[in-house]
């Protein structure tokens, strides 16, 4: 499952590519071929060109990580619609570390 959904998202994530540009794109995709997740303002980004552009995604495919302080202050900082946006991205003890059960 987990290699499914890794495919999944560097086909969006290419889907993506050919509508903004291959050097946008391309930074997309090597930072998640390197991390495996985003930060939550660069999935964000990701999750509101993907609807942009209509190009279809799973949302719990898309990984998000918040290891480290300016990736916490990232998300402490996010507004509630982008809270909403991302949350079904989040792993079920990401919801209960960032309260969001």
């Amino acid at each position: 499952m987990k290699k499914a959904n890794y495919e999944h998202v560097i086909d969006c994530l290419n889907k993506l590519k050919t509508k903004i540009g291959d050097e946008e794109g391309a930074s997309f995709i090597n930072y998640y071929v390197k991390n495996e997740a985003f930060t939550p303002k660069q999935l964000i980004l990701v999750l509101r060109m993907l609807k942009r552009y209509n190009i279809p995604y799973t949302a719990f495919c898309f990984k998000l990580k918040i290891r480290r302080n300016r990736e916490k202050l990232q998300f402490e900082r996010l507004t509630d619609d982008e809270i909403s946006l991302i949350s079904k991205c989040l792993s079920p003890s990401q919801k209960k570390k960032l309260d969001l059960m």
